[in-house]
């Protein structure tokens, strides 16, 4: 028997995960507060959504997690994801929506747009770099020395 403590949910990973319960939970006295959510049904909705890129990285997180906390499938518990274990996969989410947010405000740029215009701005870069080289010149000393040493 495992109780469950202020600040800790019970059977999220339904709803990130397919996910069979194992078990029977009961409740000792009347004060706690529960509902149901069908997984399957949130995920449908939430892959249409405009949320639907932060809810997968969400759920991708949360497996991570939760296979860092347990050794195997059967160690898993339907009790995994405290306050302090959810804000640590929030963290780099917080921080992809801030980035959004400021895309957004910086003329609605996705952040795939910004990181390919990155790609190429580097990719200029590198081309100006080559060109701004006189591979002539260097051509012409190598073959300059390399005659005057078989030469002599």
């Amino acid at each position: 028997t495992e109780e469950v403590a202020k600040g800790r949910r019970c059977s999220e990973a339904s709803i990130w995960l397919t996910w069979e319960h194992h078990g029977q939970m009961t409740c000792v006295d009347h004060s706690c507060h529960l509902f149901h959510l069908d997984g399957a049904g949130f995920r449908k909705i939430m892959i249409r959504s405009e949320h639907a890129e932060l809810c997968s990285m969400y759920a991708r997180l949360f497996l991570r997690r939760l296979v860092e906390e347990y050794i195997t499938e059967d160690d898993a518990s339907d009790l995994f994801g405290s306050d302090m274990e959810v804000g640590a996969i929030m963290t780099p989410i917080r921080a992809m929506i801030r980035t959004s947010n400021l895309m957004r405000d910086f003329g609605g740029m996705s952040l795939s747009r910004v990181f390919q215009e990155w790609k190429d701005l580097v990719q200029e870069q590198k081309q100006e770099r080559k060109k701004s080289r006189n591979p002539g010149l260097l051509q012409k000393v190598y073959t300059c020395c390399k005659g005057t040493a078989a030469e002599v």
